[in-house]
Formats: C-alpha cells, sequence, structure tokens
C-alpha cells in the first residue's frame, strides 16, 4: 500500500506481551493508517531530545526516567506523557491529548492509558506497559 499525506506507519499490538510492532501487508510492505498511533507512542516510549532527528529537543518523553515505584510515579507518568504528546499538538496531529498512569499493573512497573483525537475528531488510544 503507498502510503498518502498525513500517514504514518500503522503498529500491532501483542496481546501476549502487551509490545507494539510495525503491521505488514500479506505482500510484506509495511502498512500505513490515519490513526497517529506510531507517532503518539514514539513520543512517549522514546528518551527525549535522543532521537537523532530531533533538532529542537523536544521529540520523546521522560518516562524512561520512572525507574522506582513511588505514590507519585502515576502522576508523575501523566505528566511527563503530556509533555510527550505536546509536539503533536503544537503540530496540530493529533488533538485532545490524555494519559491516565496506574502502578503495579499485572506485573508491570506502570501502565499509561492514552487517547487522543486525530483530525476529523476520530478518538484513537493505546495502552503503553513498561517494566
Amino acid at each position: 500500500m503507498a502510503q498518502s499525506q498525513g500517514d504514518d506507519v500503522a503498529l500491532v499490538r501483542d496481546a501476549n506481551t502487551g509490545g507494539h510492532n510495525l503491521s505488514w501487508d500479506d505482500s510484506g510492505d509495511v502498512v500505513f493508517d490515519n490513526t497517529e498511533q506510531h507517532a503518539v507512542m514514539s513520543c512517549l516510549v522514546e528518551e527525549r531530545a535522543r532521537w537523532w532527528a530531533d533538532t529542537a529537543g523536544t521529540h520523546g518523553s521522560q518516562l524512561y526516567t520512572l525507574r522506582t515505584l513511588t505514590r507519585g510515579t502515576p502522576s508523575l507518568a501523566e505528566a511527563y506523557a503530556n509533555e510527550g504528546a505536546q509536539t503533536l499538538i503544537d503540530q496540530q496531529i493529533i488533538s485532545g491529548f490524555t494519559a491516565e498512569a496506574q502502578a503495579n499493573i499485572q506485573g508491570q512497573r506502570y501502565i499509561v492509558e492514552a487517547d487522543w483525537s486525530v483530525p476529523g475528531n476520530k478518538p484513537q488510544s493505546a495502552r503503553i506497559a513498561l517494566s
């Protein structure tokens, strides 16, 4: 499938591991969609200001810095997720971003549930499990 304007690579969530991977079609080509899930996920799970093409130092989040669970971990995770998504909001790629974090869920340190909309107010969501 050819990439059209505004599309991003599509992700598939592995139900067993909770991890995400690229989606591939039957001919071996990567699949594209307009959910912006890849853009959101990369802004949340990549280390802030560590991406080679990030000249402004704003790509990524500080979620990786949350190494120890405390009572404040969920609120910090939510703040870091919001900060990470801000670039996409500023560029009007997504809107209405919210993050909700929970600690000590099913063997994970914490889980971030992210919700956002893409143009046309189409709601999207992702679950990020960090262990």
